[in-house]
């Protein structure tokens, strides 16, 4: 699978699109702390991201919805997944975001 195979189906989105992916490749994302941080980033590098940077020593972004999940692992991974997804929508719609 090359590269450009590997975002075909991003770069269909509409909101994302080819404009989109490419902001994505000449992003950079800072992720903060240390509890499901390694998801948050992976998942950023799979999205496209061109840059991503662990900082341990940071706090991460509140995650609202902490109180709808039951188990601390899914709690942490619902936290990244939503932290990831929120930087991805900065990146592609800046000013998107309320």
């Amino acid at each position: 699978m090359t590269e450009d195979d590997r975002y075909t189906r991003q770069r269909r989105l509409r909101e994302i699109g080819d404009a989109g992916q490419e902001r994505l490749f000449q992003a950079h994302a800072v992720v903060c702390g240390r509890e499901a941080a390694l998801l948050e980033l992976v998942y950023l590098q799979r999205a496209g991201v061109g840059a991503v940077e662990l900082d341990s020593l940071a706090s991460p972004r509140a995650f609202a919805h902490e109180a709808v999940f039951r188990h601390e692992a899914s709690r942490r991974h619902a936290a990244a997944a939503w932290r990831a997804l929120r930087t991805i929508v900065e990146v592609v719609a800046p000013g998107a975001t309320s």
